[in-house]
């Protein structure tokens, strides 16, 4: 009694296992070989339930009606384990006539079985006799039957087949969910082979035994592997065949298995050992120092004429349960993409500079047609009564235009000499012009090679002339001041015109007045740009520029 007790209480904690097993697979459904391993859970619970009922029978036509029903479910064992492989390693090639033909197998299985009573091809005799501790129910067997065992070991050869050549192909990380797999297949169906002769301990029937057993090695399976989590055939594919050079990586830090593109680069890596960690690799290769898990990523060039450039990305592999079980290290070469940002840093210097010319060429285009048109005009009226101050007028308006269109430099820079000189000449003009009414003074105590952004100072006198001293009834004067200041040079432009209002100062650096003098806003963006320091504004009585740039290393050193 005991032992029937304790016989029953094994088959009925496999079906609780297997509640278990659907649960979890039931999350994973969507992934190869889930939706058959749930369906083959189920029979194998249906079959253990029915072999619980015939062991716990009292007389021979109970046994014989749950081995009956223990036969609905039973055929379509080997026909959804082998349906689960082909998913689980994507046998893809003739998969539905594989599938069609398979269903022979049940509807064989069926037909010997059922047919039993009138051909005796399944078994030709029952006996219901006592094992020594509860009666079972034993059988001699018939051809049908060895047909059928035959028929089984054949999809179980390839069942084992498809994991042995999956296993062969894995990287080392994933051969534990082979083997397992191969392991789990090799034991329900050995047991069958017992059952020929009923020469079993207990003379009962191993294979639901044997099922709690792989029930066990699959539920292992499952939560340590995660069988499956992954896609075997297309994950080796795109492993092995992949222009990325790829090493997989343990929890413990040792280099598992590499890829072909990573051993074409680093051939040392071809006889792994339990020596070849990742730490190791890195001391060996001077280009991967500082790659880590806190700093996954690094880019590195390559040594010899036919340098490249790599980056090198080391990516961490989570269990579904969050155990940290590996990692990845995945080496691309990334030339091309260094090669086009180059270029695109090249066309983008390049746009810079073409903008720069743009915007000299928008500022000189800003200079007013009124000032040469009232210029001409003043040497039309000179010429007859002050020949020679005409001629002056003349030669002062050629200077002036040379200084402001000088295209042919494309530099944007200049020097403080220049700048002088195109200040000089237009204050010259407006002298000449106004007479008396405008006066002109210049304090420079700098370097005459400074360098400053071309058009910056003649523009801001022009706006202290035009909108400062030009409206005032009595005239005024403008001043320019260039001194050293440490490592600076500070130009001021000072008037005392009619001023500016300190609300406008503003709007007027920021381009939205539209009162605004020539290039001022344009002048005070390209000093942001090259200094990070633009015009300074002060208004009142008269108005103050001022701004400043930094001297040449030459002659900081000569002020030292």
């Amino acid at each position: 009694m005991q032992m029937r007790i304790c016989v029953t209480v094994l088959l009925a904690a496999s079906i609780v296992f297997g509640f278990f097993l659907i649960a979890y697979a039931r999350k994973w459904k969507a992934l190869p070989g889930a939706q058959y391993f749930i369906f083959l859970t189920v029979a194998i619970m249906l079959v253990n339930a029915t072999y619980i009922g015939e062991l716990n029978s009292g007389t021979m036509e109970a046994a014989l009606f749950w081995y009956g029903a223990d036969h609905l479910f039973l055929p379509f064992h080997p026909y959804l384990w082998l349906m689960m492989c082909l998913d689980y390693t994507r046998v893809t090639r003739h998969k539905r006539l594989i599938r069609n033909l398979l269903l022979v197998f049940p509807a064989f299985y069926y037909f010997v079985f059922f047919t039993n009573d009138t051909f005796h091809l399944y078994i030709r005799k029952y006996y219901f006799v006592s094992n020594g501790y509860f009666p079972v129910l034993v059988s001699d067997k018939g051809p049908g039957f060895l047909v059928i065992l035959a028929a089984i070991t054949v999809i179980g050869a390839a069942c084992i087949t498809l994991y042995v050549r999956g296993y062969l192909r894995a990287a080392k990380l994933y051969r534990g969910s082979y083997l397992l797999l191969i392991i789990a297949s090799v034991l329900p169906w050995g047991s069958t082979y017992f059952n020929i002769t009923n020469s079993t301990f207990l003379r009962i029937d191993y294979y639901s035994f044997l099922m709690i057993i792989t029930a066990l090695i699959y539920l292992f399976g499952l939560f340590r592997y995660h069988l499956f989590s992954t896609v075997p055939i297309e994950t080796e594919t795109v492993y092995r065949l992949s222009d990325d050079g790829i090493a997989l990586v343990s929890s413990d830090g040792t280099v598992t298995d590499v890829n072909g593109t990573f051993l074409r680069q680093y051939p040392d890596m071809k006889q792994l050992t339990d020596e070849s960690t990742l730490r190791s690799f890195i001391a060996c290769h001077e280009e991967f120092r500082g790659l880590s898990p806190e700093n996954p990523e690094i880019r590195f060039r390559s040594a010899g004429n036919d340098s490249r450039y790599y980056s090198a990305k080391l990516t961490g592999i989570s269990s579904g349960n969050g155990i940290h079980v590996g990692d990845i290290l995945q080496i691309k070469d990334i030339t091309l993409f260094v090669e086009y940002q180059n270029q695109l840093k090249q066309l983008a210097k390049t746009a810079n500079e073409r903008a720069e010319t743009n915007e000299l060429s928008f500022l000189q285009a800003q200079i007013s047609p009124h000032f040469i048109n009232n210029t001409l005009s003043a040497i039309c009226s000179l010429i007859s009564r002050d020949d020679e101050t005409a001629k002056d007028l003349v030669v002062g308006l050629s200077e002036y235009l040379i200084s402001c269109y000088r295209i042919g430099n494309s530099s944007p820079m200049d020097t403080l000499s220049h700048e002088l000189e195109a200040v000089d000449t237009y204050m010259k003009i407006v002298t000449a012009r106004f007479g008396g009414r405008i006066g002109y003074t210049a304090q420079v105590a700098a370097p005459m090679d400074t360098e400053l952004p071309r058009l910056v100072l003649q523009p801001l006198v022009e706006n202290a002339v035009r909108h400062g001293v030009q409206p005032k009834k009595d005239g005024g004067t403008v001043c320019l001041r260039a001194q050293t200041e440490g490592c600076f040079v500070r130009f001021e432009i000072i008037d005392d015109g009619v001023g500016i209002e300190p609300a406008r100062i503003p709007s007027l650096l920021s381009g939205s007045d539209d009162r605004q003098g020539i290039g001022m806003i344009n002048i005070h963006k390209r000093l942001l740009k090259y200094y990070g320091e633009g015009l300074s504004v002060t208004g009142g009585i008269g108005t103050s520029v001022t701004f400043r740039v930094p001297l040449r290393k030459a002659a900081r050193e000569d002020l030292q």
